[in-house]
């Protein structure tokens, strides 16, 4: 077993050593020939209002943006869209003018920021190093709603949770809109651009939601060409350009008053008083040094990560698998994408809950990027993955304290053309207690052309594990159903005894793992292949992974369909995969899938979808064979209102008991608005789970969210979240509760000119009921107050 264990580890190696060769076999790409202009300089500022009546803009450089490539396939636009273009050497000055013929067809609203996506909207994708790879985007709805995101085009994604600060209005009238984007230099990175000009490429979108969603470019793009930014015209100009600013400093305040309260030990049907709690306060800073226009250093010092928002509810009351939440802290989020990798996820910073102060320099010289995070925290949590669940982490010294944990991220990544790429990634957490974990990794992206598109990735990683961990999770864990050989210890220590409880746990834990994908795409339709291996002993603790110890191959592809020129039903098309996953400890098949889906894109901005999905599953010993259907739709019945649901009816497994279970789980949302200050959202979740000798459980989630704009900088929110689980006790083989209800509220006034001057003050409170209480109260509430200013230097 050791000799076959040995021999697949060094598969692998081989395996990754042909990966890093073929990284950087260079490649012939031509990129579409585009024009280039040239962006003036002009010596002069404007108010940005959103009414282009400044004359600066009458020398600016004219772009049209006339060019429909969705629905139809580059065609003429029917609407008038004029971009004007200018630098002072400190910003870039962007006006556009977007006519309609029907203004009162025009959907926007005052609302909060990076919340635009479904309204009229203008869009400037800024690809600033011109190497096709990496964008920012920069949008305005007509009132002068902000959305800003990064584009990585090798990763095929967007991250709109990055937030910079610049200026944009709008101006809304009879003829259509007009807005104005006013981005600093020092929002961006770039080439130094001394004594030199600059290319970048740069694209004006215009989005109309109407019946359908209709895309207006500047320049017309390829159909099934999955590169954007390889298709985007040129701009010369930005000599001398300097990102103004160099230093920001980011002081915050913040104050809370927590109160918690219990049952009586008398009754526990009756709730304890309130106790008499403190005014906590913290002071933090933050600073952003940009020590070239393409090296950036980002220092926190007690810093603030709270929140203003609330996460959203997650139905886990039949999964094996811990539930993970995205990442919206700002501190976390600049330069957040110099971390990624093509197909794992091995940068999860939700996992560093309280840091004590935090580093990070990322840049880029050239074709390679790179950064480095350093953190400290003030706990030791992560996610313990396995091949059928996970659990979460959380390491303690020997009074039960939480322990603090030292933290270090560094990335390196070579462009070795305008589609290719490869990098290397290490992780490493580590505390006072003897635990530590490290990972190393090696991925890429190689496309030699348009067609052809190999994603690549390898890791290998290391851990320290103290005896309390072992004892925890051999606790959550038990023992394996086969007992694992190969557990080799470290040189100079004894191999564990034959009845030691622990002896399939190792102090050393050693794994790797790999994750392939090849896709074949063309203009309707596209293959795709996968191959993934995560070794038993494989953990990354400063990952989102919750899954190890197996192995999966897929296969898949799609065909699809467009409309012809006025049709109301743009799009619509098949797809299709396979799948088989075997556990690798055991060899056991743990899943053998096969599915089917249709989808159409019609009316009203409708998009249906429904599949069927047939499996065998392993769990517990058994096998099930099941079969479901997964069904999806959302409509825009009048123009105000978004509606949709999802559902999925079938055969299912009780994991908690293990036998076979009927499953129905429905959703249904909406996002609606009304008038031009006030928008919201309501999402309703059903999930119940039937059995041979009933019902098991039922759970339903609520989930509110209210949001009064008064103007652009001030709103008021208001988060209602309600879950309500009833289980049929007698149906279980475990002890478990019969009654689980929890309300939530959270209610926000916030004043936010910029992601970074706010002022929050709010209310919160929690209220619980299970099987020992008479009615649900209150057990937790809180009052919180931020400020934060940002200092330019």
């Amino acid at each position: 077993m050791r000799a076959q264990v040995g021999l697949f580890v060094s598969r692998k190696a081989v395996l990754a050593c042909v990966l890093l060769c073929l990284g950087w076999i260079k490649v012939a790409y031509a990129a579409q020939g585009t024009a280039v202009n040239s962006i003036p300089y002009l010596p002069s500022s404007i108010e940005i209002d959103g009414q282009l009546s400044e004359s600066s803009w009458q020398q600016a450089l004219l772009v049209d943006v006339d060019v429909v490539t969705y629905p139809t396939d580059n065609t003429q636009a029917q609407v008038r869209t004029q971009a004007f273009i200018f630098q002072n050497g400190q910003s870039l000055f962007v006006g556009v003018k977007a006519q309609d013929f029907n203004p009162e067809l025009i959907r926007a609203e005052y609302k909060r920021r990076d919340s635009i996506g479904n309204d009229d909207h203008v869009t400037i994708t800024l690809d600033t190093f011109n190497q096709q790879q990496q964008a920012f985007q920069f949008s305005l709805n007509p009132y002068g709603v902000q959305w800003d995101r990064l584009r990585d085009e090798t990763r095929g994604r967007t991250n709109g949770a990055w937030n910079a600060v610049w200026q944009g209005a709008g101006y809304k009238h009879q003829q259509g809109y007009d807005v104005e984007f006013a981005i600093p230099f020092s929002a961006l990175r770039f080439s130094s651009s001394k004594n030199s000009d600059l290319e970048w490429g740069i694209e004006i979108t215009r989005i109309m939601p109407r019946d359908s969603r209709i895309n207006i470019n500047s320049q017309a793009k390829e159909r099934g060409n999955t590169c954007f930014l390889c298709q985007i015209p040129k701009y010369r100009g930005f000599k001398d350009i300097t990102p103004g600013s160099d230093i920001e400093l980011v002081p915050s305040i913040t104050a809370k008053k927590v109160q918690t309260r219990e049952v009586t030990d008398a009754d526990p049907t009756v709730m304890a008083s309130w106790p008499d709690t403190s005014i906590e306060t913290d002071l933090s800073l933050s600073m952003r040094w940009g020590i070239t226009q393409d090296n950036i250093l980002n220092v926190a010092l007690n810093p603030d990560f709270s929140q203003a928002s609330a996460d959203a509810e997650q139905i886990t009351v039949n999964s094996s698998f811990s539930p993970t939440y995205r990442e919206n802290r700002d501190f976390f989020l600049d330069g957040s994408d110099y971390f990624s990798t093509s197909r794992m996820s091995l940068v999860h910073t939700r996992n560093l809950v309280a840091p004590d102060y935090g580093v990070k320099f990322t840049g880029k010289q050239g074709n390679s990027n790179y950064g480095v995070l350093l953190a400290n925290d003030t706990s030791s949590q992560f996610i313990v993955p396995r091949s059928q669940g996970s659990w979460q982490a959380n390491l303690k010294d020997e009074s039960d304290n939480e322990v603090a944990s030292n933290n270090l991220v560094a990335r390196y990544q070579h462009n070795l053309d305008q589609r290719s790429n490869m990098g290397v990634l290490m992780t490493q957490r580590e505390n006072d207690t003897g635990y530590k974990n490290s990972v190393v990794s090696l991925d890429g992206v190689y496309q030699p052309v348009n067609e052809h598109r190999f994603k690549y990735q390898y890791a290998y990683s290391r851990s320290d594990n103290t005896l309390a961990f072992r004892k925890t999770k051999l606790e959550k864990e038990g023992k394996p159903l086969l007992s694992p050989e190969g557990h080799k210890p470290p040189q100079g220590q004894q191999p564990p005894k034959p009845n030691d409880p622990l002896a399939h746990i190792p102090v050393e834990q050693n794994g790797d793992a790999i994750n392939l994908e090849y896709k074949y795409l063309q203009t309707n339709y596209d293959l795709v292949g996968r191959y993934i291996d995560y070794d038993t002993d494989f953990r990354a603790d400063l990952s989102s992974i919750g899954k190890v110890g197996y192995d999966r191959v897929l296969f898949g592809g799609g065909r699809w369909w467009f409309g012809k020129k006025g049709s109301p039903w743009t799009r619509w098309g098949i797809h299709g995969d396979w799948d088989r996953t075997k556990e690798k400890q055991t060899g056991i098949e743990l899943e053998n899938e096969y599915e089917a889906h249709v989808w159409v894109d019609g009316p009203k901005q409708l998009h249906a979808k429904a599949g069927v999905i047939s499996k065998d599953a392993y769990w517990d010993g058994e096998v099930f064979a099941l079969t479901y259907l997964n069904l999806y739709g959302r409509i825009d019945p009048i123009k105000n209102i978004r509606v949709w649901t999802r559902w999925t009816l079938g055969d299912a497994i009780d994991v908690k008991n293990t036998r076979p279970a009927d499953r129905t789980k429905m959703e249904f949302g909406s996002n609606w608005r009304l008038g031009e200050h006030i928008t919201g959202s309501t999402k309703y979740t059903r999930e119940v789970l039937d059995v041979e000798l009933g019902e098991l459980y039922d759970v339903n989630k609520l989930d509110f969210r209210l949001n009064v704009q008064f103007n652009l900088d001030n709103s008021l929110r208001l988060v209602v979240t309600q879950s309500d689980l009833t289980r049929n006790i007698d149906l279980y083989n475990e002890e478990v509760d019969d009654l689980n209800k929890r309300i939530s509220t959270q209610l926000i006034y916030a004043y936010e000119p910029d992601p970074k001057t706010v002022f929050y003050l709010g209310y919160a409170d929690k209220a619980e009921q299970k099987e020992q209480r008479i009615d649900i109260e209150q057990d937790q509430r809180s009052v919180f107050m931020k400020i934060s200013y940002d200092f330019q230097i």
